[in-house]
């Protein structure tokens, strides 16, 4: 796990940091609460089912660092990375980086 500030990683997803604090994500980024880790980013989104946003708390109770959502949550272990469309973003991002990783792979 590459260490990213949320700054870094609000560029990115093209977000904003909502909340104060200089804070740096060093562990997984996670879609469920209930598997965050002391350090990591829990990745909040409405869903069909459920909204992300509202185990904020949940997610900071075990250990996330920061939130990443469409806006900022209620009960955010810390600052927020909101943005109109942060979670498309991210995955993009995410899929970009681990198929030119895959490349550099299979490549050496």
């Amino acid at each position: 796990m590459i260490p990213l500030s949320l700054g870094e990683i609000a560029a990115v997803v093209r977000g904003t940091v909502e909340g104060d604090g200089p804070v740096t994500v060093t562990a997984p980024a996670v879609l469920d609460g209930r598997r965050a880790e002391p350090g990591g980013l829990f990745i909040a989104f409405a869903g069909e089912h459920a909204d992300g946003h509202d185990y904020a708390g949940q997610a900071g109770a075990a250990g996330a660092a920061a939130v990443l959502g469409s806006r900022p949550s209620p009960g955010s272990p810390g600052p927020d990375l909101a943005g109109p469309d942060c979670y498309s973003d991210f995955s993009q991002s995410t899929r970009s980086r681990l198929t030119s990783s895959a490349r550099s792979c299979w490549t050496q």
